[in-house]
């Protein structure tokens, strides 16, 4: 029986506190959908917010208040306006902004009936590819994803490069599930003597055409649309890049020796993986958010160590950790 003289043996925090979190993300999502942190640039008060946009004024008060709680924006003598953060990834007129990426994966992590898909198994199979290639919209995820890598994954990339290349080197680069091609026209930009080859998904080499002409990089950076698993994507290169890719890779060992054969004896290869671990359980964000994909049936996640074997096998040497050097993945050298 319980008493008030008997302390708990563990703490209830982390248990009590889940559903705060919840609410806290569905207040995110409401004030992104709402485009509210457009409209708080400069100070303004609730009922000036509530007039431009139509809205209750009293309700409008009480979310912006819930807003400042959950340390979104400030409220100063009345007033409100955005953080310096929240303004920088979270109004529209920002360059960096990435409300619609957060939206997306939102809508991807879903927990939709899953105590039903836990006892019962997948209500449909949705997937039909069995490596992953129907199992998201590859082509608005590559186009949310564009300004999310300005915040530090395309800088990491340009720095691991930078350590095995000087700025003028001729750098013949094949980028494999290139996506938006950002990789590719970042290379372009500080290296004016490379050229790559993106391929891609027919339908998200569109989306890296567009962003080819938007950076004007035509002349270093040239698109394949088709199958990297199938496809020949031709060799001689000095970089592979292969960020994120070997998930969707089919048979871990073909597409290594694949990859060992296209690159040139002293070339790299750049690649980045989900960092799971050999039982499944981490990293936290990547095994929870990929739950709701694999309670459908989708079933391709590789361990970190299933990749990097594979890719030792066809005869890479690792010659950077990421782990190390601030970048998040490895380096291998042919």
């Amino acid at each position: 029986m319980n008493s008030a003289a008997k302390k708990p043996l563990y703490p209830a925090d982390r248990f009590l506190s889940s559903t705060q979190a919840v609410s806290e993300e569905q207040l995110l999502i409401a004030a992104i959908r709402l485009d509210v942190f457009s409209f708080l640039q400069e100070r303004t008060s609730a009922e000036a917010l509530a007039e431009k946009r139509n809205w209750h004024i009293r309700n409008t008060e009480l979310f912006l208040n819930a807003l400042t709680a959950a340390g979104y924006i400030i409220k100063e003598d009345g007033l409100f306006a955005n953080l310096p953060d929240t303004e920088y990834y979270l109004n529209k007129q920002s360059e960096m902004y990435i409300g619609d990426y957060i939206l997306f994966w939102h809508e991807i992590k879903k927990f939709d009936s899953i105590e039903e898909r836990v006892e019962k198994g997948p209500t449909f199979s949705r997937f039909s590819d069995k490596n992953g290639a129907d199992s998201y919209d590859f082509y608005q995820m590559a186009k949310v994803a564009k300004t999310e890598m300005y915040t530090g994954r395309v800088q990491a990339f340009i720095g691991a490069v930078q350590s095995l290349f000087s700025w003028d080197s001729a750098i013949n680069a094949l980028d494999i599930g290139g996506g938006s091609g950002i990789l590719s026209v970042e290379l372009a930009r500080s290296f004016p003597n490379s050229h790559s080859l993106i391929i891609d998904q027919p339908q998200v080499i569109k989306l890296a055409e567009e962003v080819i002409k938007e950076y004007e990089v035509k002349e270093q950076v040239d698109v394949m649309g088709g199958n990297f698993i199938t496809d020949d994507f031709g060799g001689g290169y000095d970089l592979v890049i292969a960020s994120a890719i070997f998930d969707f890779a089919g048979d871990l060992d073909t597409m290594s020796e694949k990859i060992y054969d296209s690159v040139k004896t002293g070339g790299f290869m750049y690649v980045d993986t989900h960092m799971v671990s050999d039982d499944f359980t981490a990293p936290k964000n990547c095994i929870i958010g990929w739950l709701p994909s694999h309670l459908d049936g989708l079933d391709i996640l590789k361990c970190d160590s299933e990749i990097t074997g594979a890719i030792e096998k066809a005869g890479f040497i690792k010659y950077l950790d990421g782990k190390e050097q601030d970048f998040p993945g490895y380096v291998y050298k042919k």
